[in-house]
């Protein structure tokens, strides 16, 4: 069997799905990948011994703050908007073309996309190819009880705040639905129908969604999509070639705070890590900070003596000797903390975050704090008091103790294959 994986650039959304590819290469099946306008992917990718192609400009993720530096301005929804107009707008019909050659060359016989690879998921739909969705934000797949996404909003409990749930998700429709021309010129364009709802829909396969997350983590739901199948949390920190840092052993017993924004936000608020070391310049723990290579480092202040300031590690060496991590609450961040144990302190700026930073809160592993209330007094205290609350802790270990990633690409790997064999929709049993 050949399949070909479709990821966009930041690693949040590339590192779930590369044990699934791995998995399936072990089991004998050609892999590839097509990374959508991230020349980044590919490198990674040839280390790891696969194919790549490319679709969409020759860029890296770190360049595109500068070349839209709305995305660094804007600030919620605005930002959203900004980003659907300037970048995906203009670059959707590329994509969607270019996917449509590569696909056709190397002819796999199933595709997987992720959830905001929309050219890539238009030409696997135009080229009838079986295609599943990889999907990390579920609160994306509307259903009853189901929350808006984006805004952090808790479960349901009573009747008025299921209906005010469903009014706000009829508004963020009607609102989304300015984007239906972007997504269904493209569509006219390479012989598909038109659709309703693209932004939310365009990507969901009707053959199969993978759910990288689990019951224990989301919000008690029973009406999913019937192709719809939670596979688990999956993680992958690019230890290729690394090797543990020599600062571990320096660690000398004081309490380690972790501070990051991933890889897809450190570039669009570098000034949240300038916050956080000074928020936390006087206290009594070790302070490691991670930007990741798209931030400009000589943008940052001269780091307190107890601050490691590094662009990347594998969470895997060090993150099972943090007290508490700080940051944005993007999805595999908050799956690698939980997965180590580790309480977190979330500041949710954009997109999914809210919501993960809520599902986080309500399981008692850590705490949301909204950006727009937050002062460095207030940042440090909630750092405290979770260092200082055991229970904190408690719940971190619970959750990840559930969430066994090392299941995943097996899981995943199944329903593929599934798929490529019948080539039919695969329903839950």
């Amino acid at each position: 069997m050949r399949v070909l994986f479709c990821v966009p650039a930041p690693a949040g959304h590339f590192f779930p799905v590369v044990p699934v590819a791995l998995e399936m290469r072990r089991r004998g099946h050609d892999v590839a990948f097509l990374s959508e306008a991230d020349v980044g992917v590919l490198e990674t990718v040839a280390r790891l011994g696969m194919d790549g192609f490319l679709a969409g400009p020759r860029v890296r993720y770190r360049d595109w703050p500068s070349l839209h530096p709305g995305l660094r301005t804007k600030r919620g929804m605005f930002q959203t908007h900004y980003l659907m107009k300037r970048v995906v707008g203009p670059l959707v019909g590329e994509i969607a073309e270019q996917s449509l050659r590569i696909i056709s060359e190397y002819r796999p016989d199933v595709v997987i996309v992720d959830t905001i690879t929309f050219g890539s998921a238009m030409a696997a739909e135009r080229l009838g190819i079986p295609w599943a969705t990889s999907g990390l934000f579920l609160p994306l797949v509307e259903g009853k009880g189901s929350c808006p996404p984006g805004l952090g909003l808790g479960p349901p409990t009573t009747a008025w705040q299921f209906w005010l749930n469903r009014f706000i998700w009829w508004g963020g429709k009607i609102f989304a639905r300015q984007y239906d021309p972007i997504f269904n010129e493209v569509r006219r364009r390479i012989g598909l129908p038109s659709i309703r709802d693209g932004f939310f829909s365009s990507t969901h396969s009707p053959y199969l969604y993978l759910a990288f997350s689990t019951r224990e983590f989301e919000y008690p739901r029973a009406d999913f999509p019937p192709q719809f199948h939670f596979v688990g949390v999956s993680q992958w920190d690019h230890r290729i070639d690394q090797v543990p840092p020599s600062w571990l052993e320096t660690l000398d017993g004081r309490p380690v705070v972790y501070v990051t924004q991933g890889t897809a936000v450190g570039p669009l608020r570098t000034e949240f890590f300038n916050f956080a070391m000074e928020a936390l310049a006087g206290e009594d723990v070790q302070l490691i900070v991670t930007t990741g290579n798209a931030v400009d480092l000589g943008r940052l202040g001269t780091p307190p003596p107890h601050v490691i300031l590094e662009r990347f590690v594998p969470h895997s060496f060090f993150l099972s000797r943090v007290g508490v991590m700080v940051h944005h609450g993007g999805f595999s961040t908050c799956m690698g903390g939980l997965c180590h144990g580790v309480p977190m302190v979330i500041v949710p700026f954009n997109w999914d975050q809210p919501d993960n930073a809520r599902r986080v809160q309500e399981l008692g592993a850590g705490v949301m704090l909204r950006p727009h209330l937050l002062t460095r007094g207030r940042l440090r205290r909630w750092v405290r008091r979770v260092l200082g609350e055991p229970s904190y802790r408690e719940r971190a270990r619970d959750v990840g103790a559930r969430l066994d990633p090392s299941a995943t690409p097996g899981r995943a790997a199944d329903l593929i294959e599934a798929l490529g064999k019948t080539g039919r929709p695969v329903l839950r049993g």
